[in-house]
């Protein structure tokens, strides 16, 4: 999953911990916003982000998940991309 960039580092380091060997944990913000979960969505194949992604993000992005999983960027008027768009890997 993609996570939003907090000041507990503690957080991350368990997060990653618990589930880091079967998902890429990333420290991000989507547009400079910290709830994330709401803005993207994805697969093990793909993960979709906003169109108030920046380069840079979308650029930590890809460089934290497996070269596999391809980083789009949606240029949509909406926003909340994980409120609106169900992924599944099948």
């Amino acid at each position: 999953p993609v996570e939003a960039t907090t000041e507990s580092q503690r957080f991350y380091a368990e997060f990653a911990r618990v589930f880091g060997d079967d998902l890429p944990v990333v420290q991000v913000s989507i547009g400079g916003n910290r709830i994330v979960g709401r803005v993207c969505v994805g697969n093990r194949y793909g993960l979709l982000v906003p169109s108030i992604t920046t380069d840079a993000e979308i650029a930590a992005i890809s460089q934290g998940v497996p070269p596999n999983v391809r980083v789009h960027r949606v240029e949509e008027r909406l926003s909340a991309l994980g409120n609106c768009i169900v992924c599944n890997d099948s």
